[in-house]
């Protein structure tokens, strides 16, 4: 082999050794792959020389020549990665991986030696969804419907939570024209996987060619939300990612710990990736993130002040070193900064929600109410800016103007729970029980919106009440949470409105002994008049 790097001609000269060693007697000698270290980092080095040691001292092993190909393959070797991985194979022909490995590889240039590959593998492991995903990919790409559609659709069968799969079949039935099928297969590719972008972009494109614009404008809208690409599930990939060392490694695991909510794991990643010879204005955003996420203010708006001495003008660094400047108390600053921000690229639109985050916290509802307008005017679709905006009414006075927001969020995205509990609470207070119920009835098994419908099925002005269906469900609800005040509350409503006093009394009498013990005195009065109601016969109605 020839290693490119010139400080490493000792490794150069062990390789080639393990060269001629493999050429004696009579079997040919395996060829070593052609390894590219000029300029690499020296971790990465390390690591790779590491693994090319492994190879040498056990040459017929072919899982030494896989980890080899894996190795390789996270430091960007692909061509090197490629050769490994078909020396592993022909030394260890029944592991998929080899196979698989090369053809995600080979499917990048040569497409007929992609889906060879992987169909190798898939004969060795048929049950590895992120396998048949990707064949069905390459068959579709290459024109083989028909192959696609049966490997796409064993993958749902077997893997009825594959959103790939259903998204695969999607992509057939649009081509075929079958607009109806396709939705179905969308709807449930998003039940599955809320955040895939791809699904919505082409649910849209399969709304406008079913003639609902308006379906279509608001999915096409919704993907704003969410990353780019949606990455098949794959454990091998996780796997090889453990291999990966050098700073870029170390901030594509601090990002995954990040996205779990794990700051701490985060912050130590980020904090190797910054050991590099060359730490980016990003890499510093990076850690502030993680101090952020711990609370950790201070240190986190230096981490950005020391990202900002490398690119001062990084508007995504400007944005969350403001965020910093609020929550340590620098309002005015941080107003500034985001202002600033704002007037330089408007169609930026992080900012414009920190300022209407910033301006409720310091009480200024309606200037919120403006700036977020602003946002929602950009991106219609944005559903923390819909959110926020509904908030911002509700504390501006405006429940009539926070009720539409939330409906257009809704619109969007049904299942935001806890939105449409805000809103049928808004609703219910505001005595428009028709939209609370509109709210309610959509809110499936959530246990929260259930105890809101049973308490206006059983509380509401007459034309709305429902007590045999509002008492079946308050009893349901009992039974899971027998010590929840609330609850509790609602099955007293129930039993009122269905003409069990009795049992209104005793349940209104335990729900308010409940709130007594937990300190919730106020609740415990507004219990007492309740029950007073229960026992002269009546049922409890909402004020107009």
């Amino acid at each position: 082999m020839r290693v490119t790097n010139r400080r490493t001609q000792a490794l150069a000269a062990a390789l080639l050794t393990v060269g001629l060693l493999l050429g004696c007697g009579e079997e040919a000698p395996i060829e070593m792959p052609e390894v590219q270290l000029e300029g690499v980092p020296t971790v990465v080095e390390r690591a790779i020389q590491q693994a090319l040691r492994r190879v040498k001292e056990n040459p017929e092993d072919g899982t030494d020549w896989g980890r080899l190909g894996m190795v390789l393959d996270v430091h960007d070797q692909s061509s090197a990665a490629l050769e490994a991985y078909r020396q592993a194979e022909a030394l260890d022909s029944e592991d998929y991986r080899w196979p698989y490995l090369a053809g995600r590889i080979l499917e990048r240039t040569e497409r007929v030696e992609a889906i060879a590959a992987l169909e190798r593998a898939a004969a060795k492991r048929p049950d590895n969804a992120a396998v048949g995903v990707n064949l069905g990919q390459l068959y579709f790409e290459a024109g083989r419907r028909e192959e696609a559609r049966r490997t796409w659709q064993r993958i749902v069968s077997e893997h009825p939570n594959s959103a790939h799969g259903w998204y695969g079949l999607a992509q057939i039935r649009t081509r075929e024209g079958s607009l109806e099928e396709a939705r179905l297969d969308l709807e449930r590719c998003l039940e599955i996987q809320r955040d895939f972008r791809e699904g919505y972009t082409l649910l849209a494109q399969v709304l406008r060619l079913l003639g609902d614009d308006e379906g279509a404008r608001r999915k096409a809208e919704m993907a704003v939300n969410f990353p780019a690409l949606a990455p098949i599930p794959d454990p091998l990939l996780g796997e090889m990612s453990r291999l990966g060392v050098g700073p870029s490694w170390s901030s594509r695991r601090g990002e995954a710990f990040a996205r779990k909510g794990d700051f701490v794991a985060a912050e130590s990643e980020f904090r190797k990736a910054l050991e590099g010879d060359d730490p980016t204005a990003r890499d510093w955003a990076n850690l502030g993130g993680a101090l952020t996420g711990q609370g950790r203010h201070r240190e986190a708006l230096e981490a950005y002040e020391e990202g900002l001495t490398i690119d001062p003008e990084d508007a995504f660094l400007r944005n969350n070193r403001s965020g910093s400047l609020f929550r340590l108390g620098r309002v005015e600053d941080a107003e500034e900064s985001l202002r600033s921000l704002m007037a330089e690229d408007p169609t930026y639109i992080e900012p414009w929600l920190n300022l209407g985050e910033l301006l409720l916290a310091t009480g200024r509802p309606r200037d919120a109410v403006g700036v977020l307008v602003g946002a929602v005017d950009q991106e219609p679709g944005r559903l923390a800016a819909l959110k926020m905006l509904g908030q911002a009414y509700v504390l501006a006075g405006q429940p009539v103007l926070a009720l539409e927001t939330w409906q257009q969020l809704l619109a969007y995205d049904r299942n935001d729970l806890d939105v449409r509990f805000d809103a049928a609470l808004l609703a219910v207070r505001t005595g428009d029980h028709q939209l609370a119920l509109v709210f309610l009835e959509a809110g499936g098994a959530s246990d929260r919106l259930q105890t809101l419908l049973a308490w206006e099925l059983s509380t509401a002005p007459g034309r709305w009440i429902d007590p045999l269906r509002a008492l079946q469900l308050a009893e349901r609800l009992a039974e899971r949470h027998p010590n929840d005040v609330t609850t509790l509350d609602a099955l007293a409503a129930a039993q009122a409105a269905s003409g069990a006093m009795d049992l209104a009394v005793a349940t209104g009498e335990r729900a308010q002994q409940l709130a007594l013990e937990q300190g919730r005195t106020g609740l415990a009065e507004q219990l007492g008049a309740r029950i007073e109601i229960y026992r002269t016969g009546g049922r409890f109605v909402q004020p107009r």
